[in-house]
């Protein structure tokens, strides 16, 4: 696992002001991450874009230290991070204990964030006893992980400091990179998409406006998350164009193999024809089956809408966990709704 880390020190030992000589605001410029020191904070290093702080604290004559640290994963989803750190509860509960997961909270201006705390234990004759917390959330592609730690018997005394911190965060897109885009139109094929918020692109050329001859093409990958009691499952769509002069039944049959390529155990195969789909009338091709590329304990469904615009043929492809259709209904249409042809 690839992380990039940016650490904060906190010590809480009376407010000041912000040391002479240090610069109040950094930005990490890989994120656009950016920590804007609060009173009393000073960086504990002076090098680099790394965002590291530090506040003394004092409990009952004993300084203590309180750490914050914000990593983050390009590409990684939230639900990937969740497992690893439930798997590290279960090898071992010494360090998780009282593991709890709370999905939809909010971590400064972040929504839909997910919230880890547990107690971890170190040390023995005396056993020391530490509070840990994690907000994870996904933002233009990158996996944001910001964790505290402190003495338990500290955790009253550092809870201001950590909120000064997590409201002194900004994220911004990075200097010198462009946010992803919102909409992109494929002007040939005569089709444009404007992507859900809850959705990120995963595959397909960039741009506003891209311009493919005709032809075979993938236009887009994107990618979501769902929650099924209480677990995060992974949903995606996949738009593909053809150029050709045949009917939507020839391309249909011609394609039904190709279809399930790479899928196993197919099952509940269906094809149903004149399915209104986006202002167009669609063949609904629907099956779950075991993929060759995913777990082999966890049976997936995938729905392909086809449907024929001007001198292209169109493939939309639905696909996730069986037991995630249900609760994904709603993000699918809205995944949907943003598919104008034109």
């Amino acid at each position: 696992m690839c992380l990039r880390l940016l650490t904060m020190t906190i010590t809480i030992w009376g407010l000041a002001a912000v040391a002479p000589g240090q610069a109040p605001t950094r930005t990490q410029k890989s994120t656009g991450a950016t920590l804007t020191l609060p009173d009393g904070w000073s960086w504990t290093s002076q090098f680099g874009d790394s965002v590291s702080i530090k506040l003394p604290l004092e409990v009952k004559g004993r300084k203590e230290e309180a750490t914050g640290n914000l990593f983050t994963s390009p590409g990684r989803f939230v639900g990937a991070r969740i497992d690893e750190l439930r798997l590290d509860s279960t090898e071992n509960p010494r360090g998780y204990v009282g593991f709890k997961v709370k999905e939809k909270q909010r971590f400064a201006k972040q929504r839909n964030v997910v919230f880890i705390s547990y107690v971890k234990k170190r040390g023995s004759e005396p056993e020391r006893l530490y509070d840990r917390r994690h907000w994870i959330w996904r933002n233009g592609g990158v996996l944001f992980e910001w964790r505290e730690e402190v003495r338990k018997e500290a955790s009253g005394t550092a809870a201001r400091g950590f909120y000064s911190a997590q409201r002194s965060m900004k994220f911004t897109t990075p200097d010198g990179k462009k946010p992803p885009d919102k909409i992109r139109d494929y002007p040939n094929q005569r089709v444009r998409y404007k992507i859900h918020a809850d959705w990120d692109w995963n595959k397909g050329k960039e741009g506003s406006s891209v311009r493919l001859p005709d032809g075979q093409h993938l236009l887009f990958v994107a990618l979501t998350e769902t929650i099924v009691k209480g677990q995060r499952k992974r949903l995606g769509i996949i738009l593909q164009s053809v150029t050709t002069p045949g009917t939507l039944r020839q391309v249909i049959e011609a394609n039904q193999r190709s279809l399930r390529q790479g899928w196993e155990e197919v099952k509940d195969f269906e094809v149903r024809e004149k399915i209104p789909f986006q202002g167009e009338k669609a063949t609904l091709v629907t099956f779950t089956g075991i993929n060759s590329n995913a777990s082999k304990s966890e049976r997936f469904f995938s729905d392909w809408y086809v449907f024929k615009h001007k001198k292209n043929v169109f493939l939309w492809n639905e696909f996730g966990p069986e037991k995630a259709k249900k609760t994904a209904v709603k993000q699918l249409k809205k995944a949907r709704n943003g598919l104008k042809p034109y």
